[in-house]
């Protein structure tokens, strides 16, 4: 379980670090692409 959790918050905290280095360009046109919730986490892991 332990093994899981961390798992999880690894895939969580690289994921938030990709996205918060992704150039502005490259940002803008994919976000385009997501749906509401989608769009919703990706703006709160940039920008938070």
């Amino acid at each position: 379980m332990y093994e899981l959790c961390y798992k999880v918050y690894e895939f969580v905290f690289i994921l938030r670090l990709r996205i918060k280095l992704m150039p502005e360009k490259k940002f803008n046109e994919w976000i385009k692409q997501l749906d509401l919730e989608q769009t919703i986490y990706a703006l709160f892991f940039r920008y938070c």
